[in-house]
């Protein structure tokens, strides 16, 4: 059937639990639906492709994920759209600006690629384990110079009291780049321009869809142009006042799964 409307949700503070995750039995309904209704459910996160394929394993073949914040779209088995990658020493250099800047205290990054991401071998190990859960494939390097793939994304986590200050100061110190919040102590990193709408708008060329035909659910920064692109928004009740105020709607805190709530109602 063909393809007549787009259901895009972040996933962390939207679409996911505080648990960091979801009732597949109830999903598993809502997608039988989806297909005889002509939907598709797409899933919009920060999060790196790998882990997305990991945690909807079993739908693979019924969804579409935009992963890295817009920078991959994934559908039916093939990438549709990847965005230019970062330049190595614009990566580099930020590193080096951040380890020197009155931000260093607590700092962590971490280098994300198509297949995997990288991180210092000097991270402490409790770190090292909760970034697992997110890149599965975290592989330990002395350097960042030995990496030689690709670099989608740049993820720097701060001391909680200096994250926005930090966040500010990559933008100020950097136009080359976004650095945006997707939750927790850390913000992402990537190329100006790059965002999860342009990954959508990339999604409905494919299918030959437009905005109208888009609905979102976000929570945070990095979703603010993807609500903006969606003819429908809505925000979760946890969400930053920013994105309430964008949403057309806000619905009810993402521990109570109201995004999946909703996708039930509309398949009635």
């Amino acid at each position: 059937m063909k393809i007549t409307k787009i259901f895009a949700s972040d996933m962390d503070g939207t679409f996911l639990r505080m648990d960091h995750q979801f009732d597949r039995k109830r999903f598993k309904k809502v997608i039988q639906s989806f297909k005889e209704k002509g939907y598709l459910f797409v899933v919009a996160s920060g999060r790196p492709l790998l882990n997305l394929k990991h945690l909807f394993a079993e739908f693979l073949d019924e969804i579409a994920i935009v992963a890295e914040n817009g920078s991959v779209v994934y559908y039916k088995g093939e990438i549709l759209y990847q965005a230019e990658p970062m330049n190595k020493q614009l990566v580099l250099d930020i590193i080096d600006s951040l380890e020197k800047s009155p931000y260093a205290s607590g700092l962590r990054t971490i280098v994300s690629g198509l297949e995997g991401a990288f991180v210092l071998d000097s991270i402490s190990q409790t770190d090292y384990d909760f970034i697992s859960h997110f890149y599965l494939e975290a592989k330990r390097v002395k350097s960042y110079q030995e990496i030689e793939v690709d670099v989608i994304k740049l993820v720097a986590a701060f001391e909680a009291d200096h994250l926005e200050s930090a966040q500010a100061w990559l933008n100020d110190h950097f136009k080359e780049v976004n650095a945006v919040t997707t939750g927790g102590d850390s913000v992402d990193i990537i190329l100006d321009g790059g965002h999860k709408a342009i990954g959508l708008e990339m999604l409905c060329q494919h299918l030959g869809l437009q905005a109208k035909d888009v609905i979102a659910f976000g929570d945070n920064e990095n979703d603010l142009e993807m609500l903006s692109f969606a003819s429908i928004a809505f925000a979760t009740e946890n969400a930053k006042e920013s994105v309430k105020t964008m949403a057309n709607q806000v619905l009810g805190p993402c521990d109570e799964e109201p995004v999946m709530a909703y996708l039930e109602e509309i398949c009635k």
